[in-house]
């Protein structure tokens, strides 16, 4: 994903993820971010986004929820 501001706090995090929710569904999805990326003229091969997925979904499950989302984005160390 592009990179998030120092600083950014976890009003403003969630605010970018639903940006990134594009069906608001409170989950964004491999397809979602893909599309968000390209649309800002990052398009991202198919292993990118794989090891982008595995750093922000915990549970593996597919989906990365606003919690995960902010959590990452604030301690990407953990990761």
């Amino acid at each position: 994903m592009t990179s998030v501001p120092v600083g950014c706090d976890t009003k403003s995090l969630g605010e970018i993820f639903d940006i990134i929710d594009l069906d608001h569904d409170g989950l964004v999805t491999r397809d979602e971010i893909r599309l968000c990326l390209a649309l800002t003229g990052t398009p991202v091969s198919d292993h990118i986004l794989n090891v982008m997925m595995s750093l922000a979904n915990p549970t593996g499950d597919g989906f990365i929820r606003k919690s995960d989302f902010v959590d990452f984005h604030q301690n990407p160390t953990r990761a």
